[in-house]
């Protein structure tokens, strides 16, 4: 990734096989007070806001040169893969992974975070198939003054058909969209337009859903410059169609319903969140909204996924794209105290401690008996 390298690992010591994903960050390439908030930010929404939506983190560490976050692994891939591979969804696929998300951003902003990425390439799916959301980096806390917080950086992204997409993905390594699109944080194709204005809200999480409704259900995102060939230029334009919604994307819509892919429940939901932040729906009103009737959004991680992921087991990396193999630091280096600045002193987790140290269950252990297991 643009930050980090994620390895695949096992636990020695566990008589069944347990494995995980180890994140690894070099502390160098952190050092910046705002990239380094950008870490400390992920690892305190992963700890604070633990929930079925989100992926688990169980630790955080560090060694002389870098820093680690040890993750659950899951191995249905993310849904940028899926779409690259399948074109589009169908409208029960897109209903069912966008009321997923849809959960996982009403506990986010329910914590009072704002996400602020919000792509494909950020929900991942289960063995079973369910969505979790992850690289919490960019997440930042509502506002509560008029400071605007700065728009993230963006990305122009090149249009590939889905028999090039997977030839690109059969020969290896990340297909040419993903390589643009990973190349910085933020992707312009999901930007709200007061992000880019430099506003944040929890409304700009809402206008991404709309958008990826849209890439679903037609193929393409409602906003894009596939024409344009130069990179600064194609951003540009694709800015001004954001920032223009409101003539550009009618005329999107209408396209779409030509070809049959946009029920009228759809439409409805799409004009209700590609919109002004004002009058945007929030989570709760798009979870009311006609277009997820049918989802009962309680029992919703009970429901059987639309996709199952083909796996051979519990280390099957097929739904990744293919990398170079790199080794994990030597044992020589694995050590904190090389690093006298002490600036990470603060940044290890656990969260078997962490737990433990909640009001409820610090509650519950006191109100036992001595000797009595908890």
């Amino acid at each position: 990734g643009a930050f980090g390298t994620v390895f695949l690992v096992g636990l020695k010591s566990a008589e069944t096989p347990q494995y995980f994903a180890l994140k690894q960050m070099t502390k160098q390439r952190h050092a910046k007070k705002n990239i380094k908030k950008c870490v400390y930010n992920e690892r305190d929404v992963l700890a604070q806001a633990r929930n079925r939506w989100f992926v688990e983190l169980f630790a955080t560490f560090q060694d002389a040169n870098h820093i680690y976050m040890l993750m659950e692994f899951l191995p249905g891939g993310d849904l940028f893969k899926w779409i690259e591979v399948k074109n589009r969804f169908s409208v029960d696929e897109t209903r069912f992974y966008m009321a997923e998300l849809l959960e996982a951003l009403d506990v986010l902003h329910k914590h009072g975070f704002i996400h602020r990425d919000i792509k494909f390439d950020n929900m991942i799916l289960t063995s079973n198939g369910h969505l979790k959301l992850l690289d919490f980096g960019l997440c930042k806390a509502e506002p509560t003054d008029d400071r605007a917080a700065a728009p993230p950086k963006d990305v122009a992204v090149t249009h590939k058909s889905p028999s090039k997409l997977k030839s690109s993905l059969k020969q290896g390594g990340p297909s040419p969209k993903r390589q643009q699109v990973a190349t910085q944080v933020g992707t312009v194709y999901y930007m709200a337009p007061e992000v880019m204005r430099g506003e944040v809200s929890p409304g700009s999480d809402i206008w991404a859903v709309g958008v990826m409704t849209f890439e679903c259900l037609y193929g393409s995102p409602p906003f894009h410059a596939y024409e344009e060939d130069d990179e600064v230029k194609r951003r540009q334009v694709l800015r001004q169609m954001v920032l223009n919604h409101k003539k550009v994307f009618p005329a999107r819509l209408a396209k779409a319903k030509r070809h049959g892919v946009i029920t009228v429940e759809a439409e409805s939901f799409l004009q209700g969140v590609i919109r002004d932040p004002a009058e945007r729906l929030d989570v709760q009103a798009c979870k009311n909204h006609a277009f997820f009737s049918g989802i009962d959004f309680a029992r919703l991680h009970l429901m059987e996924p639309p996709f199952k992921p083909d796996l051979s087991g519990p280390t099957d990396l097929r739904n990744f794209d293919e990398h170079p193999f790199q080794p994990l630091p030597t044992a020589d280096a694995c050590s904190a105290m090389k690093d006298p600045s002490m600036e990470w002193a603060n940044y290890e987790f656990d969260r078997t401690a962490y737990e433990l140290q909640r009001p409820e269950v610090v509650k519950d252990l006191l109100s036992q008996e001595p000797g009595q297991s908890p």
